[in-house]
């Protein structure tokens, strides 16, 4: 076996089974879990230069935070007797290359699950991942299917990403990109030497108008039946000339069986005239990927399911479904097949009183052992307990130091009065839920049906529940039944978690508005327009509602008018969600910071360094605010000052977010596992064993903690023991958060169901 040393690490790295090989190189698996190496023929000069720029100045990853990787990004150069040879990479897992997607013959022979409403999705993601690439300055220079792999969530991963254009920001010296695409490359490089021909992002923007047709329409602009003279000229002749399907000589006129284009939404009719028309030989006209970004939101959010067959998607403008007319006056149907079949139903499991070792790792005692007690001075102990430590904790430390009838203080007090109005409960984000499961194993009450995947928290209040989904809506349902009674379509996915106060319902959404809907009829109220996607939580609290974004402000509005009160300027995206506690607001940031903000002015108070990027949102309570980060640790932060108090190593990346109860921190982490860790010196008390991520933020109700997994199961564990107690098995991963309220868990799934257990 070949040993390559990566040049970042200076770290050995075996090669262990060629998978592909190519004119320029091969591809091999390695010996580093998720890492492949890319190793060259002929390592030039140029070529490793470029690696170089790139390793250097990656693009931010738009789906990271999902656990995607958007795309093969060079790592490190990698060295064979100190020259270099190649590259490592992230390997691309579960994906299909998008000519198995957008060809119907293919994907029913492959029995992917594809449906119009996947394509439309599909496309959006790839325009976006282009748009991303256009603001760090990258050319792609060739986009063809084969490179862009989907996975089953419409998430695209780009390969082969060495070969496009790179410019070094500081020198500017261009390295161009030698290949093409026929049927992709625009007119007027036709004949040009590529190698070097120095790209424009109007040259990937006629790339992606023909990726998005053949996604969308299953064809290509340039096929249909000929009606000019002689015989039809051959593709390459076709779009160096502009004779495709629509084009305005009419020389070529889509075939029978052809999806026609006022099947798509009319403003993607129009950007599809504008590019292979005014744009074919003047490439400024073209419409840009920005545009496509955008009218493809419109398209999705504009998309609706046919009452009579199943997989059936189609654009509202229509009158009635195109595929259905199209099956009975054509008998041809491109989305007729196994992939609409439902799945099995999720299933309760019980888990026996003496669970299997590796499904928990035994619970050490509450109160900390001696030989561990920190050297803290009896005013540094007074200090904690005036904080109002919680818990057991709290009594433990008077003990030691002399004291007696110290008061325990109680997370719930800290509770709404319905204890489920917003994400994580309240406003302070404690996690912490009245009225839990009163039997040990419960029953489903109900399922409900989304057509997207539901990765939101629900929140509750008097009769109805409301939770949001990718599919764009956001639903009521009763709560007894859950039977919809109302829906609210956004213009795009929606992540964030509705929050409740004084009967409207405040829900952010990828398309970068913050609504605000009446909770009876669900009649919109207000929208606020920011700069920016929303995947923060609202928080609400004295009238006031505050939200972060991904425009990286956090904004402070007037919960009644939506008028913006105040705004503050981070320095990273904001994806974690505001709490509020005594009139000062915390929020973590992309830039490693979490943040104290007074609640009234927007005044910074203080700001706290962590060692990773924060999308985890903070908990307060007792006088310390607890987050975690993709540094692997969970934090605990002194509310007053922003000192430090400990950290608590985990071996992954935290997404999720703290739970707070009797005198114990519960949080989850990418490295499978649910922790319980002593809220005043940091130490583990015992650690839960699931087989996948734990992005999922616990939740606590009568002592017992819910917390979902990315192995499809939402876990019922014993907040003491760290022992399970039964357990929901899902048809998907769940990154959602449990919320409790009134006897009943309700939980979301990537399987598109929202789940109640009674």
């Amino acid at each position: 076996m070949t040993t390559l040393i990566c040049s970042k690490t200076q770290g050995a790295i075996t090669l262990t089974q060629c998978l592909a090989k190519s004119g320029e190189g091969e591809v091999w698996q390695t010996n580093w879990h998720g890492m492949l190496a890319k190793i060259y023929h002929e390592p030039t000069q140029s070529r490793m230069e470029k690696l170089a720029v790139m390793v250097t100045y990656p693009p931010k990853d738009p789906n990271q935070l999902r656990g995607h990787v958007s795309y093969a990004w060079p790592q490190s150069v990698l060295q064979r007797g100190g020259q270099p040879v190649g590259f490592l990479m992230p390997a691309i897992t579960g994906g299909k290359d998008l000519l198995k997607v957008y060809s119907p013959l293919l994907r029913k022979r492959l029995h992917l699950e594809v449906d119009w409403r996947f394509l439309h999705v599909t496309s959006l993601n790839v325009v976006s991942l282009v748009e991303r690439l256009h603001q760090e300055g990258y050319v792609l220079g060739d986009i063809k299917p084969q490179n862009i792999l989907v996975n089953n969530q419409a998430l695209p991963s780009i390969i082969d990403v060495d070969s496009f254009q790179v410019c070094h920001p500081s020198t500017r010296k261009v390295f161009h990109c030698p290949v093409g695409t026929e049927g992709f490359t625009p007119p007027e490089l036709l004949g040009e030497d590529l190698a070097s021909f120095t790209q424009i992002p109007e040259h990937d923007n006629f790339r992606v108008a023909v990726l998005v047709y053949w996604l969308l329409l299953g064809q290509s602009p340039w096929a249909g039946d000929w009606r000019g003279k002689g015989e039809p000229p051959a593709p390459s002749d076709k779009l160096r000339q502009g004779l495709w399907t629509y084009g305005t000589d009419a020389l070529l006129k889509p075939g029978k069986t052809m999806v026609p284009l006022e099947s798509v939404h009319p403003r993607l009719q129009s950007l599809f005239l504008q590019c292979f028309n005014d744009g074919h030989r003047n490439p400024a006209r073209r419409p840009t990927v920005s545009m496509w970004h955008e009218a493809l939101q419109e398209a999705v959010a504009d998309l609706q399911s046919c009452e009579h067959k199943a997989g059936h998607i189609y654009s509202q403008h229509h009158s009635q479904c195109i595929w259905c007319k199209r099956a009975a006056t054509l008998g041809v149907d491109i989305f007729d097949g196994p992939m609409f079949v439902r799945r099995h139903p999720a299933t309760i499991e019980a888990v026996s009183a003496s669970p299997k070792a590796s499904t928990f790792t035994a619970s050490k005692s509450v109160a900390a052992p001696k030989t561990a007690t920190p050297k803290l001075g009896r005013r540094k102990l007074l200090g904690w307990i005036a904080a109002g430590s919680s818990g057991l904790f709290v009594s433990e430390l008077a003990r030691r130091i002399g004291m007696s009838n110290v008061p325990i203080p109680d997370d719930t007090l800290m509770q709404n009065e319905s204890c489920a109005l917003m994400f994580r409960g309240n406003p302070a984000r404690t996690g912490n839920y009245c009225n839990g499961l009163t039997g040990e194993v419960p029953s489903m009450a109900w399922q409900f049906a989304t057509e997207g995947t539901v990765r939101s928290s629900v929140a509750a209040n008097n009769d109805l529940v409301y939770i949001s989904s990718s599919d764009s809506y956001l639903y009521a349902l009763d709560k007894t039944t859950g039977q919809k009674v109302w829906s609210f379509l956004t213009a795009s996915e929606i992540l964030s978690s509705p929050a409740i106060w004084n009967g409207i319902i405040y829900s952010g959404s990828w398309d970068n508005h913050l609504y605000a809907i009446d909770a009876e009829t669900g009649r919109e109220i207000w929208r606020f327009r920011t700069a920016g996607e929303i995947t923060s939580s609202p928080a609400v609290l004295d009238g006031v509602v505050y939200i972060g974004n991904w425009d990286k402000h956090l904004y402070a509005l007037d919960a009644s008018t939506g008028r913006e009160i105040w705004r503050f300027r981070f320095g990273g995206e904001i994806l974690s969600s505001p709490a509020i506690l005594d009139g000062i607001v915390y929020v973590g940031s992309w830039n490693n910071f979490l943040h104290a903000l007074d609640a009234i002015t927007g005044t910074e108070i203080w700001r706290f360094r962590a060692g990773g990027n924060i999308v985890s949102s903070p908990m307060t309570t007792n006088g310390v605010v607890y987050i975690g980060s993709l540094d692997s640790y969970l934090y605990a932060v002194d509310l007053a000052t922003g000192s430090e108090l400990w950290k608590f190593k985990t071996e992954g990346g935290i997404i999720s977010s703290p739970a707070s109860a009797n005198g114990v921190i519960y949080i989850g982490s990418r490295d499978n596992h649910l922790y319980a860790v002593d809220s005043i010196y940091g130490r583990e008390l015992w650690k839960f064993k699931t087989e996948d991520h734990v992005d999922s933020s616990p939740a606590f109700s009568d002592g017992i903690i819910y917390v979902g997994s990315m192995d499809g199961n939402l876990y019922s564990i014993d907040a003491s023991t760290g022992q399970e107690l039964w357990r929901l098995r899902t048809n998907d991963g769940i990154t959602a958060s449990p919320t409790i309220a009134d006897g009943v868990v309700y939980i979301g799934s990537w399987d598109k169901y929202l789940y109640a257990l009674r």
